[in-house]
């Protein structure tokens, strides 16, 4: 399936957070009295899950089949064929596979992170972060008085963005 990911959808006055409401959320600003050296259009907002491009049909589709069977409530996948499906993709892209019962879903990015800092720093263990990072890779940390690496990202001339894997593996043998 191919997709036009260049194509812009202006969600503007759609009550959206992307758009409408970011300034209040990140810095604070819900009477919009901050004034900054750009326009709202200049300023690039790198959210996890609000993405700049439009929905793919398919997922559309999958949630007006959703939406006909007219009761929505909590939800979690029952059905064998998810496991199977996702653990024949992994084994496709990387070789491996999860036992059923590893898998667990959790409601969001944020609850995640929270989540795996939980599960995976002892008192003297650091995570490695790439940064410029999402906010919230950092915030659990911090909140859990748990430790964090920062590996700077490099940027080159033409603003491409890519990992120091020298300096990656310098803070992984730490």
């Amino acid at each position: 399936m191919t997709y036009d990911f260049d194509e812009i959808i202006d969600r503007k006055h759609t009550n959206a957070l992307n758009t409408d409401g970011f300034r209040g959320y990140i810095f604070g600003d819900t009477e919009g009295k901050m004034k900054f050296p750009f326009k709202d259009d200049e300023f690039v907002r790198m959210w996890v899950a609000d993405m700049e491009f439009a929905m793919c049909p398919d997922v559309i589709q999958a949630i007006k089949d959703r939406a006909d069977k007219r009761i929505i409530g909590y939800s979690q996948v029952f059905e064998p064929d998810f496991y199977e499906a996702y653990n024949a993709w992994n084994q496709k892209m990387y070789g491996w596979t999860y036992p059923k019962e590893e898998i667990c879903f959790s409601l969001g990015i944020i609850p995640a992170l929270y989540m795996l800092v939980d599960l995976l720093l002892g008192d003297h263990d650091y995570a490695i972060i790439n940064t410029p990072a999402y906010g919230y890779f950092q915030h659990p940390i911090d909140e859990r008085h748990k430790h964090a690496i920062h590996n700077k990202l490099k940027c080159d001339a033409q603003g491409n963005w890519t990992i120091d894997f020298d300096a990656l593996e310098k803070d992984a043998s730490n």
